[in-house]
């Protein structure tokens, strides 16, 4: 069943997704200077995700499905860095 953290968001995509997210844009300031790397581990999983990211159902509000979600957070972590490697470039 669809869990909330205390912050309000579905357990998987916090867990899986932004927690990552929050460490990497707070630590990215300082990485940058040096020519660090960021390494993020997704599966394929992101599959599941298809047709892709739904931003109006990424706390599972519309519909929600523990597999579903998995595959969620591993396409925001794809995304996310992919966004990443554009930005660093």
């Amino acid at each position: 069943s669809r869990e909330l953290t205390v912050d309000g968001y579905e357990r998987t995509f916090q867990s899986n997704h932004l927690g990552h997210f929050v460490l990497t844009a707070k630590l990215f300031p300082f990485l940058s200077r040096g020519g660090a790397k960021v390494i993020n581990v997704s599966s394929s999983a992101a599959n599941i995700a298809a047709p892709g990211l739904d931003m109006e159902n990424l706390n599972g509000e519309k519909s929600y499905g523990a597999w579903p979600s998995y595959g969620l957070s591993k396409l925001a972590n794809i995304l996310f860095t992919n966004e990443l490697q554009k930005k660093a470039e």
